[in-house]
């Protein structure tokens, strides 16, 4: 709403059910993307421990510790 106030946007009930709508169909469309993301991931992780001949309780470990 700040943001909306700073920039001088009218935010009537209506602009702000509109703007929800909006931003849930948005993330509609986005979210079998995502899932396919994610499972894309799940594959490269396991193609790599596959690569380097990990079991998968070694790769599970693997991906489970923390980076740094």
């Amino acid at each position: 709403m700040e943001r909306f106030r700073a920039k001088r946007v009218p935010t009537t009930p209506k602009t702000l059910a509109r703007l929800m709508e909006e931003s849930q169909r948005a993330l509609e469309e986005l979210r079998p993307l995502y899932r396919r993301l994610e499972a894309t991931d799940r594959l490269v992780d396991r193609l790599v421990a596959w690569l380097y001949g990990l079991m998968d309780e070694e790769a599970e470990r693997l991906w489970m510790a923390p980076s740094g």
